[in-house]
């Protein structure tokens, strides 16, 4: 068995000698490696999962010791899920990730495109992902982070903006990033500031433009009490 802390979000670890792979940002987890030598079935909340051989499971570690919580495992069997009330169906050979509580965190595949409930509507996501992009839910149940299967609107600050492409939501269904449709106009700090499409845009969680790509023009901005201008590029 290998003891591993990681510092990871959106990871994937590979399955020979415990490396990591990861991109995004970070959550702190310990947890135990095992080897499996054979079909496992391991207890997730009040369901069954069958993880398959010949590949590693990792465990939380509470209170030092390695606990029977799973954290991640490739499963050998089609396992359905209950997420927003309805049955997530997630199909064999697939990665998954979970919460210490056993609610599912991290999935690299669905076995259909899903609609899931944000901001009062079915928005809909693809099925399938990869080992630095997986889908992701919050522990409460609600929608983090996907690709989306269509354009599609979301309200930021007291405007709808067009999205596409993955995007990643808070606990309460505001928009965290995503990928802009058209052109859009934020004010930030006294600047009108343009921001073309195509362009990744962020979020803090009050609705306010954390980050993008383009600055178009160059802009004076308030750092530290100062007026500093950035060159646009």
């Amino acid at each position: 068995m290998k003891k591993i802390s990681i510092l990871v979000l959106f990871l994937y670890i590979f399955l020979s000698g415990g490396s990591i792979a990861a991109g995004g940002m970070y959550e702190n987890v310990d947890v135990e490696s095992v080897t499996l030598t054979e079909t496992t079935l391991v207890k997730v909340l009040d369901q069954d999962i069958v993880l398959k051989e010949d590949t590693q499971a990792m465990f939380y570690i509470q209170d030092g010791v390695v606990s029977d919580h799973l954290y991640t495992g490739t499963i050998a069997e089609q396992a359905v899920f209950i997420i927003q009330d309805k049955k997530l169906e997630i199909p064999a050979d697939t990665k998954i990730w979970f919460y210490e509580s056993g609610r599912l965190k991290y999935t690299l595949a669905i076995s259909e495109p899903t609609t899931f409930m944000i901001q009062g509507k079915e928005v809909l996501f693809t099925a399938q992902y990869d080992m630095y992009v997986p889908m992701g839910f919050h522990e409460n149940g609600n929608f983090r982070r996907g690709i989306l299967a269509e354009k599609t609107s979301f309200k930021v600050q007291d405007k709808s903006i067009i999205i596409k492409g993955m995007s990643e939501f808070s606990e309460t269904g505001q928009l965290l990033s995503g990928i802009l449709v058209e052109e859009v106009t934020f004010l930030i700090q006294e600047n009108q500031i343009v921001i073309p499409a195509e362009q990744m845009i962020s979020f803090h969680r009050n609705g306010s433009v954390k980050e993008w790509v383009l600055l178009k023009n160059d802009t004076y901005f308030r750092v530290q009490n100062k007026k500093v201008l950035f060159a646009s590029y």
